[in-house]
């Protein structure tokens, strides 16, 4: 997604549109998978960023102030009309902890990742529910056992999804979105036409 670099820019909201609009465009064929890693809160849910989704997991650590969270996720997911929500146990020390989710969760529990500062410290590179790191196992998961392409957004300002994964990140949404802003004034003040073409002409540059 790319991060609020300097005072003064602004929310993320005009790189939450342009991600919305991608979403409306989209052809995806029917081996293909589109997931998203979306930031922490709810404020997607709310602009309804990712109503079309086939399904969401919803990650949380085994505590009810995380367990709420997550609560309030689904309920909010419900409301833009999604009905396929799991739950995803994340920073499992104890038997009774996944026993707690399992049991407390209004969700269908779908596992559970162990605790492992290690793990957490070099595969997340962040201290968070886990979101990032359910992800990009996924990734990995899909690539190695079915056919087809998976397009993988991160849209989490931060952007740890390509650390996750060992690749390099070349452009950002938030980058894209300037670069788009720069040549549309360029054209205007020029007397042409608002047009212009995605920055660096990579048709494989990981955004």
């Amino acid at each position: 997604m790319g991060a609020v670099e300097r005072g003064g820019r602004g929310c993320i909201c005009p790189e939450s549109a342009l991600l919305r609009a991608l979403f409306t465009h989209l052809l995806l064929r029917q081996e293909d998978v589109l997931l998203l890693d979306m930031y922490a809160g709810v404020e997607y849910l709310g602009r309804a960023t990712v109503d079309f989704v086939d399904a969401m997991l919803i990650v949380s650590e085994p505590t009810r102030r995380s367990l709420g969270t997550a609560m309030q996720i689904a309920k909010l997911a419900r409301d833009i009309g999604l009905r396929r929500l799991y739950l995803v146990g994340n920073k499992i020390r104890h038997p009774e902890d996944a026993a707690f989710l399992q049991a407390e969760a209004e969700l269908p529990f779908l596992g559970w990742l162990p605790a492992d500062e290690g793990v957490a410290e070099a595969v997340a590179g962040k201290g968070g529910v886990g979101k990032t790191t359910v992800a990009a196992l996924l990734i990995k998961f899909l690539s190695q056992h079915r056919e087809g392409s998976i397009l993988a957004i991160d849209a989490d300002p931060s952007s740890n999804l390509h650390i996750t994964l060992g690749m390099d990140l070349e452009w950002t949404v938030g980058e894209i979105r300037e670069e788009m802003l720069e040549q549309v004034k360029a054209s205007l003040l020029g007397g042409g036409a608002a047009m212009g073409t995605l920055p660096g002409d990579r048709p494989n540059a990981i955004i």
